[in-house]
């Protein structure tokens, strides 16, 4: 056997040298295509991501993967690893948007406050959201500096506007943008819609908070609920290992175990859905 990989060695080093170009090619364009498709993930989002931060975790599962691999010696750790590497962007940049989106509705009451203080001590709206973002790194400030910048470049307020609606999918932007192109379009007393809004904005938000206080107790049964089997049969294994290996070694028991699986995956799903009330 020894020959045999000694000869499939020198085989494999010959070929590698040989094509060495090509293969140093390949690797380029395959690296310079996935930062593309990075790049691409991050401009289609509306959170503030660093390319830099996405590499950092790519290299640390590849790192870990290896180790685990070398520690061991199961190198078909190797395909799963690639799989996860290629959904991790999609997966941080969906969490960061998710945080972002969470900061910028959690900022828009302040940001309504100023606005309404500006508009009724004689500024014109353009001026207020100049104010508001050159004192604001919040997401809403840097939202609305993104608005200034396209109206400096030529824009209309509405489409700017129009266009953050559509960066920042929130319901809160929905009622904020129409009010703002209305009232600019038409006329008509911008503070006191503003503060309308604000008002509707409070109130949803205090719902908001009513339902999670209200709904986390039917999460919190969830999850004891759900884990209490898993406890017990922990403990058990533990008390009296004869007793529960059968559970683990047969096919019987092991029917049982996957069909325990499986019902407590629906029950955990089923409490989700009714706890998860939207709005």
């Amino acid at each position: 056997m020894k020959p045999f990989f000694l000869i499939t060695a020198f085989f494999s080093a010959a070929i590698s040298v040989y094509f060495y170009r090509a293969i140093v090619s390949a690797i380029k364009n395959k690296a310079a295509a996935y930062l593309n498709f990075v790049e691409t993930t991050i401009k289609n989002s509306a959170a503030i991501i660093k390319k830099s931060a996405i590499i950092r975790i790519e290299a640390a599962a590849a790192v870990l993967s290896l180790t685990l691999c070398a520690a061991t010696g199961a190198w078909f750790i190797l395909a799963p690893t690639a799989i996860v590497m290629l959904v991790i962007p999609k997966m941080y940049v969906s969490f960061e948007r998710g945080v972002y989106l969470k900061r910028y509705c959690a900022g828009l009451e302040g940001f309504l406050e100023q606005l309404i203080s500006s508009l009724k001590s004689g500024n014109s709206i353009t001026r207020g959201l100049q104010d508001f973002c050159a004192a604001d790194n919040s997401p809403v400030g840097h939202e609305i500096s993104m608005v200034m910048q396209k109206t400096g470049l030529g824009f209309s307020i509405k489409d700017a506007l129009v266009e953050m609606k559509n960066r920042v999918p929130v319901s809160e932007n929905e009622m904020l943008v129409s009010a703002l192109s209305t009232a600019i379009e038409t006329g008509g007393n911008l503070s006191v819609i503003l503060s309308t809004i604000l008002q509707t904005i409070r109130q949803r938000n205090s719902l908001e908070r009513e339902v999670k206080a209200l709904t986390s107790q039917g999460i919190l049964s969830g999850i004891i609920v759900g884990a209490l089997p898993f406890m017990l049969s922990g403990i058990m294994l533990l008390m009296d290992p004869e007793l529960m290996l059968p559970l683990f070694t047969t096919g019987q028991g092991l029917l049982m175990v996957s069909a325990a699986v499986v019902l407590e995956a629906l029950g955990g799903f089923f409490i989700f859905k009714i706890t998860d009330i939207k709005g």
